[in-house]
């Protein structure tokens, strides 16, 4: 099976455990929006029986890259709450297997999220504004009720246009009038101006891992760590 995320490819094979073999596409630490699929990358597609996806446009190069590999296999776009199915032989005689994994998993999702909520619960709510390199943490700021005060590249891909030194000048003074104490850059890739911004508005930087996972056995290794770690980072800097 295709992961095209390092985070996809983590649950994966949180679920799927040593049944399946899981491959993933974009390389830990890497930018998905920047990511260039090679040849080998159209064969281990072709080679593959489904592609899991994050969706919602967010690897804009996967068409070219399924359609250059040929051949026929489920797609399944992880952004529309889509059910695992029976892609093959192997997940059929590993059900009961796959669901407790599943149903684990789970299980340490819940609790991560109730200790999360418990950590943010910590930072006042006149600090709970989010200012980050790009527009990549809606969602997280949405779940745990944070106010997303600006990006550095308003939008929602490290591909967007530089910004202009307007928009920067007035990301300045609104991160200067609601007194955040710390932006957050991204461990995989950040635009120039943030350490400019930082400077011009007299507050810290620190770094969240945002579109991939760090390497294997480190802080952000798994999903889990690299949740856990960001929400460390976010108390850290904030409270």
């Amino acid at each position: 099976m295709i992961a095209t995320t390092t985070q996809i490819e983590d649950v994966l094979g949180a679920i799927a455990g040593n049944r399946v073999t899981i491959v993933g596409l974009v390389a830990r630490n890497g930018d998905p929006h920047e990511f260039e699929p090679t040849p080998d990358n159209v064969k281990q597609v072709a080679d593959s029986a489904a592609v899991f996806k994050n969706g919602a446009g967010f690897e804009g190069w996967l068409d070219e890259l399924i359609a250059n590999a040929g051949g026929t296999r489920p797609v399944f776009d992880l952004s529309q709450g889509l059910t695992l199915g029976t892609i093959d032989s192997a997940f059929e005689a590993g059900g009961e297997t796959l669901d407790a994994n599943a149903t684990s998993y789970k299980a340490q999702l819940n609790e991560l999220d109730a200790w999360a909520e418990q950590e943010l619960a910590t930072i006042p709510p006149e600090r709970r504004k989010l200012v980050t390199a790009h527009d990549a943490m809606g969602y997280f700021a949405s779940r745990y009720n944070f106010q997303m005060l600006g990006t550095v590249i308003p939008s929602g891909s490290t591909e967007a246009a530089e910004t202009s030194a307007k928009q920067l000048a007035a990301l300045v003074e609104t991160i200067k009038t609601a007194q955040v104490p710390t932006i957050f850059a991204e461990a995989s890739n950040n635009p120039k101006f943030i350490e400019q911004v930082a400077a011009e508005s007299g507050v810290k930087v620190n770094e969240l891992y945002v579109d991939s996972l760090g390497d294997e056995g480190g802080e952000a290794g798994t999903y889990l760590d690299f949740f856990r770690t960001n929400v460390n980072r976010i108390v850290t800097g904030l409270k």
